[in-house]
């Protein structure tokens, strides 16, 4: 007869205590394990979001005066730290409406067209072929019908390539736009009026 079986009963139960709280043991070991990798995880996506939406590196000042004249222009902020701006294009080539989001806190901003809502008409002519367009690249500049903005990005149309784009803006609330291809695509030069509610 072994030991084990002429231990007393007590021991037995001893035994059995220890093993379920060395078992407890190892559960909470292994949870704290999986709490630190998620945990880690969580803080290298956070950085890498953060790096991807980070300053443009396609050249200039975003938001910049073009000039020592030129004082840097500031879309007013709709919300702490963030600035929009719509602005309707009216080209002989069509309509487009055109969002210009800038971050104050980050010093990083950038431009785009979304996709048209069913009940309203934000464009036309040749940008209906448009599935969007977006760039990273904006400068501003001046103030009332002195003011200024360059975008420069890509159109994405809905069944080609990409094409590469500069936008010019000039004057607000009302004024003048002027749109060049980079390169041959869907969107041809253009020009005309466009309009915003900003003032000043």
């Amino acid at each position: 007869m072994s030991a084990i079986e002429d231990a007393p009963r007590r021991d037995w139960n001893d035994l059995l205590k220890a093993v379920i709280e060395e078992a407890w043991r190892r559960a909470r070991r292994r949870r704290r394990i999986y709490v630190g990798v998620v945990v880690a995880a969580a803080v290298i996506a956070t950085v890498i979001v953060a790096t991807l939406e980070g300053p443009s590196t396609t050249g200039g000042t975003p938001l910049a005066a073009g000039g020592s004249s030129a004082p840097a222009a500031r879309v007013p902020p709709l919300t702490p730290g963030v600035s929009v701006r719509d602005f309707r294009l009216r080209g002989k080539q069509g309509r487009l409406t055109i969002s210009i989001v800038w971050w104050r806190d980050r010093g990083t901003g950038f431009w785009n067209v979304h996709g048209r809502p069913p009940d309203q008409d934000l464009r036309s002519g040749q940008y209906d072929a448009l599935g969007g367009a977006k760039g990273k690249h904006v400068e501003a500049g001046g103030h009332a019908s002195g003011w200024y903005a360059r975008l420069v990005g890509l159109a994405i149309p809905y069944h080609a390539p990409k094409q590469r784009v500069v936008i010019k803006l000039k004057g607000r609330p009302e004024g003048t736009f002027v749109l060049i291809p980079m390169e041959p695509g869907v969107l041809k030069r253009d020009s005309g009026t466009q309009s915003s509610r900003w003032f000043g």
